[in-house]
């Protein structure tokens, strides 16, 4: 007896939005985000990347995730709920990198509720998505260097295949 989906895009449509819904229901901001934020608001305000105006300490260790900041800054949103979008913006690119980079292997719906599941019951992972540190961001790029190396020597491992 196999195990099927009847609706599998439907199915794993739903599985994906009920997580990232819980993910958004646990968004939060830990303290260490607002440091960040202080580097963000001085570097947008024309001081450069510092703590404190006038002393050239670097004390970020993200820049990445702080220019990714910069920019919402730039655009004058508000730094809390621009680093709670990133968090869920890379937490969605995530598990659908990841649909993309299985999607021709064999039990591919199980396989990706399977990840799903498992990835989302790690209280550690949900809660640190949304967390205003690169943690989303960290876990978006593992995937594409996975991916980059899994498929070196391909013609298709690109972002848009």
């Amino acid at each position: 007896m196999e195990f099927t989906f009847k609706y599998k895009k439907f199915d794993y449509f739903c599985i994906n939005c009920n997580f990232f819904l819980l993910v958004f229901y646990f968004a939060w901001i830990c303290d260490d985000a607002f440091i960040t934020f202080r580097y963000v608001d001085n570097f947008i305000s024309g001081y450069g990347l510092v703590y404190n105006t006038g002393e050239r300490v670097q004390g970020f260790t993200h820049p990445l995730w702080l220019f990714l900041l910069s920019f919402g800054g730039i655009l004058r949103f508000d730094l809390f709920y621009w680093a709670i979008f990133l968090g869920l913006l890379f937490n969605g690119l995530t598990v659908f990198y990841y649909a993309k980079m299985t999607k021709n292997n064999e039990g591919f719906y199980f396989g990706i509720a399977f990840f799903i599941i498992v990835l989302y019951s790690c209280s550690s992972f949900v809660d640190f998505q949304t967390s205003g540190l690169e943690s989303s961001l960290n876990h978006f790029l593992l995937l594409m260097i996975t991916r980059s190396v899994y498929f070196s020597g391909r013609d298709y491992y690109y972002l848009t295949d």
